[in-house]
């Protein structure tokens, strides 16, 4: 819900009613967002109200790239929003995930009911894990040491 919380800037008109079910949860948004609708009957119902809500919204937004980092973390609720969204992509979204396949136990990264829509295209980029040379470069990068290899220590020469 963070990530939709920035969204206000690219919010078009005329959003679909069903956008209002993010309104209670982004009450920065909530000017810019159909009335909520009633709360339907049971969790489930619930839920798909509140799927269906930020499917509307990220729709209305144009184009856009969503990244979402260390999947592999998420909890049930995002990965089912994430699978609605990936289903029905429009030319319009690009979805680009990170995660450890390591971390995963063996399921797929967007649940076993995951199939790509005709005509979306992907890619799956293995990365190796940093070696103790590509840690010590990017760090001494970051710290502005010219990408000097060996070990980064701090002024007093503790790690």
């Amino acid at each position: 819900m963070n990530a939709l919380g920035e969204v206000g800037p690219w919010l078009g008109a005329g959003l679909p009613a069903t956008a209002g079910a993010l309104a209670p949860l982004l009450p920065d948004l909530a000017d810019r967002l159909p009335p909520a609708p009633s709360t339907p009957e049971g969790p489930g119902a619930a839920r798909h109200q509140l799927l269906q809500a930020v499917r509307s919204v990220v729709a209305s937004i144009g184009r856009m790239v969503m990244v979402v980092e260390d999947l592999h973390w998420v909890d049930d609720a995002t990965r089912e929003l994430l699978l609605l969204l990936a289903r029905d992509l429009s030319d319009q979204f690009a979805l680009v995930v990170t995660y450890r396949a390591e971390d995963l136990s063996g399921a797929a990264v967007l649940g076993a009911a995951y199939r790509p829509p005709p005509g979306a295209s992907g890619a799956v980029i293995r990365l190796s894990p940093l070696t103790e040379t590509d840690v010590a470069e990017l760090a001494g990068a970051a710290l502005g040491l010219g990408g000097v290899p060996g070990p980064v220590t701090s002024t007093d020469g503790a790690m």
